[in-house]
């Protein structure tokens, strides 16, 4: 009985494959579309489309869809998935460039709410948009059956109802044909659940500004938001955007982010929310209020002259990189006779997301505006996540993090990640993290920070220290240090010969005797750090960085089995290495090509294998733009500073060239 039923249920599986439909979008579509590949519909009618079910597949052709305010109110099942993706041998790009356009006169009202109101241009809801100087946001109403109610008489736009005078303006009258500026939307919100976002593009290819409190509507949105549980992205290329390029809230939870490339999402935020980073002045006060200087600025702040309002918040630390805590100063102003030096807000996690059962693996993130990645939330729980196998370097903040703000984290993970100029960061504002493992992790000039973690292990990673920077910082907050077990052991620590006298870790536990050095700082050498701690009694430690280490990590990508991600870590000057593709699956004749993944739209090298190994360039400098004006770090190559020091590729086997049929040979019968 219990074959049969295996049988049965591998049977009703391969009938809801085949009886999976595809569905076609386009830039180009006719309102009147209906879906099929000679007919598509819009991209904002396909998202809403009542009749793709869990299986479908929704294609979306080649060329740009203008937004933002994409809104999805799409839903599959945990085990049969709608999937959303490029077309094959196509590339769907989701930008900004769509306007409203009011086509109504709209009343000035003092009740808040204006029903009926017909606007076009706009691609779905959740949206805050400007008109004139007032700030009105997009109500989403619903039919009985619970789907969101969108209509879309004149192409993409609908009739709404908009909730006036948001955030303290003023809900004046407008005429027909004002402009409406989207100003805060993501460019796709994923509303429904159980859907794969696959091989598109979001970017933004008009707007500029990262100012997120400069009085502009026209501010880079975010990219992709989910507020549905069992969402997946995949393949995705998120770059040049707001903050996060892909978010979701704790109800959202579990999300993967799968094989995902990002570069250049982030914002500055003058209210005070996010990361406080160095900049240098001039700066001053001009209201009561201290500010603290700080040696060695490397951030001139973008808008000279205007004044920031921090609000409450502004920074009272900067060494190294600090997050903002509150004091006094309410604003600062740029003024070239100052000697001051102040922080700078900023946000611009590639992926922030929150709850439990999330999935971070094979994504790159560099040159972000803060971490690589993060599961966080100051107000909820995280816990039973991962982060596996990405690549994460040059994000001027941290690497990636996990961190719970109203509770402990369990069972969370870290393991096989590469990490360059930066360190991640595990846990924040509990004690008594439990059951995490940060195992097989390269980080090459970064430090490991814990906080508040009571038990857990810590294994097998390699720490490649750079100047004055710290292996480890280890701190428990109210647990007392004989309850702690963390199984920290077998890792490899390597110095930089100027880090004088190598005095890399600091370890501070609650109810413990202050961990010291000789001199009574808190800065420890390792054997001080093996003392007090109990940790790293199987690891090592060298002085200076080995010039004959070289690693290459090779990932494919487990949901594309013709893509890989390709790591080199290279300390020996070397200008190039190589890879061999039969070691991966490639065949002879078979079809390929490689691009860097810190200037991605450029093909390094393609061709035909024809056996043996391609060569990897470790000595290319050219680097995909970041947009917008920032300047709290570089953008540029690693190779520019850090020549073959760090690299990373995308390798992908395309599909072989048809076959050409020749017609057949005659034959001839009989005598000449």
């Amino acid at each position: 009985m219990k074959k049969i039923t295996s049988v049965l249920f591998a049977a009703l599986a391969v009938v809801s494959q085949l009886s999976a439909n595809q569905w076609f979008a386009a830039p180009n579509a006719s309102s009147s579309g209906n879906g099929t590949m000679i007919n598509p519909w819009t991209l904002q009618a396909a998202l809403t489309a009542t009749n793709i079910l869990p299986g479908d597949t929704l294609f979306l052709k080649g060329g740009l869809y203008p937004g933002p305010g994409f809104t999805s109110t799409l839903s599959g099942s945990s085990n049969n998935p709608i999937t959303i993706r490029s077309c094959p041998n196509a590339w769907a790009v989701i930008t900004d460039g769509g306007l409203g356009v009011l086509e109504t006169n709209l009343p000035a009202t003092t009740n808040g709410v204006s029903d009926g109101i017909a606007i076009t241009g706009l691609h779905g809801w959740n949206q805050t948009l400007r008109m004139d100087n007032e700030l009105v946001t997009l109500i989403m109403e619903y039919n009985p059956d619970g789907r969101a109610v969108y209509q879309e008489p004149q192409g993409p736009g609908g009739i709404f109802s908009l909730a006036r005078g948001i955030n303290g303006t003023t809900a004046s009258a407008h005429t027909n044909g004002t402009t409406a500026y989207v100003s805060s939307a993501a460019y796709l919100t994923q509303e429904g659940s159980n859907v794969v976002f696959e091989n598109f593009e979001i970017t933004s290819t008009i707007l500029t500004n990262r100012n997120v409190d400069d009085g502009s509507a026209n501010v880079m949105p975010a990219g992709l938001s989910f507020r549905g549980p069992g969402n997946k992205a995949r393949g995705l290329i998120v770059h040049n955007t707001g903050e996060p390029g892909i978010g979701w809230a704790g109800g959202a939870a579990p999300t993967e982010v799968n094989g995902c490339l990002f570069w250049g999402t982030g914002m500055y935020d003058p209210a005070g929310q996010g990361y406080l980073v160095k900049s240098s002045g001039p700066v001053t006060a001009s209201q009561t209020g201290s500010i603290v200087t700080a040696s060695a600025p490397f951030f001139a702040p973008p808008d000279v002259g205007k004044i920031i309002d921090f609000g409450s918040r502004a920074p009272v630390a900067i060494d190294g990189y600090q997050n903002a805590t509150q004091v006094t100063v309410s604003r600062v102003q740029n003024v070239p006779a100052s000697t001051f030096t102040c922080g700078w807000f900023v946000r611009g996690s590639p992926v922030y997301g929150a709850g439990l059962g999330n999935i971070m693996k094979d994504c790159i993130s560099f040159r972000n505006f803060t971490t690589a990645g993060k599961f966080f939330t100051s107000s909820a729980i995280v816990g039973q996540s991962a982060m596996i196998g990405n690549c994460g370097f040059m994000n001027p903040v941290n690497s990636f993090e996990m961190a719970s703000g109203a509770g402990p984290m369990t069972n969370c993970a870290w393991g096989g990640n590469y990490m360059f100029l930066e360190s991640p960061m595990i846990g924040w504002n509990f004690d008594g993290d439990q059951g995490f493992a940060i195992t097989n992790n390269t980080v090459l000039g970064g430090v490991i920070k814990l906080s508040g973690v009571d038990c857990g292990s810590v294994s097998n990673n390699l720490v490649f220290l750079g100047p004055a920077t710290m292996a480890v910082n280890a701190t428990t907050r109210s647990t007392p240090w004989t309850n702690v077990q963390i199984a920290w052991n077998r890792n490899g620590y390597y110095s930089d010969m100027l880090d004088l006298e190598n005095y890399c870790w600091t370890l501070n536990l609650h109810g413990a005797p202050p961990a010291t050095n000789s001199h009574g700082g808190g800065r420890l050498l390792f054997a001080d750090w093996q003392r007090y701690s109990g940790f790293d009694a199987n690891s090592t430690y060298c002085a200076g960085w080995p010039t004959n280490y070289f690693d290459m990590a090779v990932q494919p990508m487990d949901w594309d089995t013709n893509c890989f991600h390709v790591c080199v870590v290279s300390l020996t000057g070397q200008t190039n290495a190589s890879v061999g593709l039969s070691h991966y699956g490639f065949k002879i004749g078979d079809r390929y090509e490689l691009r860097d993944a810190q200037n991605y739209f450029s093909v390094v090298v393609s061709g035909t294998y024809a056996g043996g190994a391609i060569n990897l360039p470790l000595d290319l400098a050219d680097a995909a733009p970041i947009t917008g004006i920032f300047g709290h770090y570089a953008s540029r190559h690693s190779n520019v500073d850090y020549p073959g020091m760090f690299n990373v590729f995308v390798l992908r086997k395309l599909p072989r060239a048809p076959r050409v049929l020749m017609p057949p040979q005659r034959l001839r019968v009989g005598p000449d």
